[in-house]
């Protein structure tokens, strides 16, 4: 089956005053046709700017250094200004993390659904527009779409605003749709019930999503397969089952013990990763995570892993699982302390 959406080597930086900030740092990976693929990460990571550079809604400041990104075969990196416009919103669409910020507080939800429509659909009369804009309000379970029609965003709750901004995404039935931390400020009831949305409107209309949080318990009841982020690369790619029942990078085995557990002692604590992001500014020596890494080697502070496949679905960058690591024998003194210098020391 023929990829819906390949992102190749992709390298995005923003230039500022302090120098040049590497947020996407070579990242490789497929989204197929009707299938919801999480990428998860810290706050950071470069989960956002990766998405942001899909649909070229980076930041002045912001270049592409490198890669491609290819929507069935051919290249958007290669698209003028007004192409990509066309592609925005009708064939790939996104639901943005915080909806009151995203929604025009002056203007009223009907309109600005239906400015989607009009822009990729010109031919179309007021009436029709308005008539397709009350159908989405249906599909996102908007009660009263005639009375909600033409009402103002303050007037709608955060989870009925996500719906909002849910039915704007899909006003032009895209093919692709990217959610960025689409349930970040809601509670778990509200979380749960746009969760289930997603996933039932994805049946219905047979989409690809691009599903990015922090949250594992979300990818773990939406997602088919994960993609696992750090310091702008990709650490660990693996089906949902497989990454749940057998994580391999170290930064992957943390981020799942400091999530809470169903089947955790009540009294047990969650375990946090000690320390803190990389610092994008710049170009670090070897692995991103060997800073904060417990199981860390030398050769981790000294070099970038390559990716190894453990299968044809499952990939890993980290010196543990390579040929190399399996052939030296290591001493206990060789694993680095956990403190500010490690991921330095040669």
């Amino acid at each position: 089956m023929e990829p819906i959406l390949q992102v190749k080597n992709l390298r995005t930086s923003f230039m500022t005053a302090n120098g040049e900030v590497q947020a996407v740092r070579g990242v490789d990976f497929d989204l197929y046709p009707g299938e919801i693929v999480g990428v998860v990460g810290e706050s950071g990571s470069g989960k956002s700017v990766m998405s942001m550079s899909i649909l070229n809604l980076l930041a002045d400041n912001a270049v592409i250094k490198d890669g491609d990104i290819l929507y069935w075969g051919n290249s958007l990196l290669n698209f003028s200004k007004k192409e990509i416009r066309k592609i925005r919103g009708k064939e790939i669409a996104m639901v943005f993390q915080d909806p009151m910020s995203s929604l025009n507080p002056l203007m009223s939800i009907g309109k600005q659904i239906g400015e989607m429509i009009a822009v990729h659909n010109p031919e179309l009369s007021k009436l029709e527009i308005k008539v397709q804009v009350l159908d989405l309000l249906k599909k996102v379970r908007i009660p009263e779409p005639e009375k909600r029609f033409n009402q103002l965003p303050n007037e709608f709750s955060g989870g009925m605003r996500q719906r909002v901004m849910i039915a704007i995404a899909l006003a032009c039935a895209p093919s692709v749709l990217i959610a960025d931390e689409p349930t970040t400020a809601l509670d778990v009831t509200i979380q749960d019930q746009i969760l289930k949305l997603l996933r039932s409107l994805q049946e219905e209309m047979q989409m690809s999503i691009l599903f990015i949080t922090h949250d594992l318990g979300v990818v773990a009841e939406t997602c088919t397969r994960v993609i696992v982020m750090y310091g702008g690369m990709i650490m660990e790619e693996a089906a949902i089952d497989d990454l749940f029942e057998q994580p391999i990078h170290p930064y992957t085995k943390g981020l799942m013990k400091s999530m809470p557990s169903i089947n955790q002692d009540r009294k047990g604590e969650l375990e946090p990763i000690p320390g803190s992001p990389p610092d994008m500014l710049g170009d670090f020596a070897g692995c991103p995570f060997a800073p904060r890494c417990k199981e860390a080697r030398r050769i981790c502070g000294k070099l970038l892993p390559p990716e190894v496949y453990l299968d044809p679905t499952h990939r890993v960058r980290c010196w543990l699982v390579t040929e190399q690591a399996k052939q030296i024998k290591i001493s206990q003194d060789e694993v680095l302390t956990n403190n500010a210098g490690r991921g330095n020391n040669a």
